[in-house]
């Protein structure tokens, strides 16, 4: 199915195949290199094909002018303690060889940071070798310490991004954001609930593109509600998911998608078909979450992100996930608050909605990127 949509997406965007070339080259090392090979393409000839290396740059360029990151792409997870937030993109990221994309909570230390997990993929279609993308793992939030160091963890998510050498100083946006919530949370109404107070927290951040949304909730264990009667487990999912999607838009002011996950495919003895899952209404999963990610990457136009999250989802190259960069929390019950972690602080314990609102300071980053001589390709 992947490699097939892979292909889909290749022809749409071009509408003829060609011949993967055997000589595989990395994205530019730096802005001097973008420009030397953007150059190179100055020339061609507006009534033949473009060459492979020609229609990456047009990916990058078209993600670029969404302020999305240029040498990799992210995929955020965020949600409260115990969700399921490194096995939902284990589910959908599945190496096929038994090594997990992110490490289970069974598997952390009691260290709580923001972590970064590196895919590692070619894509002989553009001519490419060592494209990146990144898996940003985060504390949990609503943990038993307090709204103190739900502070101390959503501080080291901003800082994570601040921080990081492949990032520019401008500010870019992550291309996915997953937001996991547990179907069984029945409390996730008012402002006080665990899903509002976490979606202040994302709002303070500044990680949702409000012009072009990069933000897909995921219920996990849906199967863990009762299923037998599929119909009336159909019309409970749903009324949770619309009001779900309610509360993010009236504190985030977008419009996200609400997926289905069950990561406990034994415990619940979910029927296989071919490569994927069934849920008990015959939806196919992950290619559900798959499917809801590359609409949105596909309506914002992220080529580039769109390209290297296909790659990663149908990779042949089973290489071991990497560390990435690491941001280490503060621990709230030994450490004093900074002004930035009390802001985060009072956002989470205040009982009115959305929190302050914050000013995006915005800037198109990558100047050179705004040549646009391949709009005929």
């Amino acid at each position: 199915m992947a490699l097939e949509s892979l292909k889909n997406f290749t022809k749409s965007m071009f509408p003829s195949f060609f011949t993967p070339s055997l000589i595989l080259k990395p994205l530019p090392a730096s802005a001097e290199d973008f420009r030397k090979e953007l150059n190179s393409f100055r020339n061609l000839d507006q009534h033949s094909e473009p060459p492979p290396r020609a229609k990456l740059f047009h990916c990058i360029i078209s993600s670029a002018k969404i302020k999305r990151p240029f040498e990799s792409a992210m995929i955020l997870l965020i949600g409260s303690s115990g969700v399921g937030k490194s096995s939902t993109i284990n589910h959908l990221l599945d190496t096929g060889e038994g090594e997990p994309v992110a490490m289970t909570s069974a598997s952390k230390s009691k260290t709580k940071s923001t972590t970064e997990y590196v895919l590692t993929v070619d894509e002989p279609r553009f001519e490419v070798c060592d494209l990146k993308m990144s898996v940003i793992d985060t504390p949990g939030f609503n943990d038993d310490v307090g709204v103190n160091q739900d502070a101390c963890n959503f501080v080291s998510i901003k800082r994570f991004f601040k921080t990081h050498p492949s990032l520019p100083e401008q500010f870019t946006y992550p291309n996915l954001v997953f937001l996991v919530v547990n179907a069984n949370d029945n409390r996730i109404e008012g402002p006080n609930s665990n899903l509002s107070k976490c979606l202040r927290g994302i709002k303070l951040l500044e990680i949702v593109d409000t012009n072009c949304p990069n933000l897909v909730v995921v219920l996990t264990f849906c199967c863990s509600v009762g299923h037998k009667n599929v119909t009336k487990w159909e019309k409970k999912m749903e009324e949770k998911k619309e009001m779900i999607s309610n509360i993010a838009y009236e504190v985030l002011g977008v419009q996200a998608p609400v997926v289905l996950i069950e990561n406990g495919i034994d415990e619940h003895d979910l029927q296989e078909d071919g490569d994927f899952t069934l849920l008990p209404n015959g939806k196919k999963q992950p290619k559900n979450l798959y499917n809801a990610c590359l609409k949105l990457l596909e309506r914002n136009k992220d080529l580039f992100g769109q390209m290297v999250f296909n790659s990663s989802f149908e990779r042949t190259k089973k290489d071991r996930p990497t560390n990435g960069h690491d941001i280490q929390a503060k621990d709230s019950r030994v450490e004093e608050l900074s002004d930035e972690e009390e802001e985060f602080s009072n956002a989470f314990s205040e009982a009115a909605k959305g929190g302050r609102k914050g000013e995006l300071h915005v800037f198109f980053y990558c100047s050179f990127l705004q040549v646009s001589n391949l709009n005929h390709s």
